[in-house]
């Protein structure tokens, strides 16, 4: 009965969970790239809401909080998720908060500048 199936259609036949088997593969790697995605998607989120948190925290009157938020954004500027540009935005918004609270000197820039944060850390865009 066997000798009845033409060759071709064993080899198919033999084939088939090899087949399956790199499907499977394949699925398992859309899933995981989904997931790693989504991720970080939550991680950059969660980055801006506890920034907001920060930032109003740095804007309180209490001396205290306002060192908290300071603190916080100085954290959240170095965070592994965040890319560059989100790096360099809290830098330059805890600077921004910050000038009005400390007391300039000379001709100083309250600001920092994106390139000068980046050397510090020295992060790549991600």
């Amino acid at each position: 009965m066997v000798d009845d199936i033409p060759t071709w259609a064993r080899f198919v036949g033999t084939l088939g969970p090899l087949f399956t088997f790199g499907a499977a593969l394949i699925a398992a790697g859309i899933a995981w790239r989904s997931h790693r995605h989504r991720t970080t998607a939550d991680r950059r989120d969660q980055l801006w809401k506890q920034t907001q948190w920060a930032v109003d925290y740095a804007t309180k009157e209490d001396e205290t909080q306002q060192q908290i938020g300071l603190d916080l954004l100085t954290m959240l500027a170095e965070q592994e998720f965040a890319t560059k540009d989100q790096g360099g935005m809290i830098a330059l918004l805890a600077d921004l908060v910050l000038a009005p609270l400390v007391p300039m000197q000379g001709d100083s820039d309250p600001t920092v500048e994106y390139s000068e944060m980046l050397e510090e850390t020295g992060r790549e865009d991600g």
